[in-house]
């Protein structure tokens, strides 16, 4: 039988992950293996249970089409399209196409994000991280205000930097980097915010101006 895949949907290059809800998805055991055999490229429901029974854990097209539901309503997959099968010169068939939402995800620090951490605008987490800074500066102590503002600019300097970077990187990298299990994609995207950011900013400098 010959097909044509028909792809009407525009695939964004990276997609920041802004939500714990959405990033718990990410992270389900079971959903995380259909992000990454999509990113393989467009695939219908019968090629992921293929893709499934190939890694040892079969899954029925039921249960896969519950997946995709669930990934599609996070807003991480997207209907792609459709393939188009030619059963014989006279009939035609056609099966949905799935696609991800994005080339790459971004999980950026979600401390900015929990509530738990700070209120009144005060946050321990960070008024320890400041005063543990403080040899590093010759025995000064930061403004504890000045410090949060900061530590909140360079953490959104950070995913900004992943998403040039992404917007750079060829196509045989990034299936590289979605091979990675998703705690490894986390520490991954972590080092590399951080030597971006070390390599485009003197960090003590800026640190500094909170003295």
């Amino acid at each position: 039988m010959d097909s044509q895949d028909v792809i009407t949907y525009t695939q964004k290059i990276v997609k920041v992950i802004e939500d714990d809800k959405t990033a718990k998805v990410i992270r389900d055991e079971n959903l995380f293996p259909v992000l990454k055999y999509l990113q393989k490229g467009p695939m219908t429901i019968m090629d992921l249970v293929t893709f499934f029974k190939k890694s040892g854990e079969e899954k029925s097209d039921k249960t896969i089409y519950r997946y995709l539901h669930t990934l599609i309503k996070a807003k991480l997959v997207a209907k792609a399209g459709k393939r188009i099968i030619s059963i014989t010169e006279d009939e035609l068939k056609s099966e949905t196409l799935y696609m991800r939402a994005a080339k790459a995800f971004i999980f950026p620090e979600s401390l900015k994000h929990d509530l738990e951490f700070y209120e009144q605008g005060f946050c321990p987490v960070f008024d320890a991280a400041r005063l543990l800074l403080k040899p590093v500066l010759d025995g000064k102590t930061l403004d504890s205000d000045c410090f949060q503002k900061f530590l909140f600019k360079i953490d959104q300097d950070r995913d900004d930097l992943l998403v040039e970077l992404f917007k750079n990187i060829e196509d045989s990298s990034i299936r590289e980097i979605n091979e990675l299990k998703w705690r490894e994609l986390e520490y991954c995207l972590n080092y590399t915010s951080w030597a971006a950011l070390a390599a485009k900013i003197d960090m003590k400098k800026e640190l500094a101006k909170c003295e």
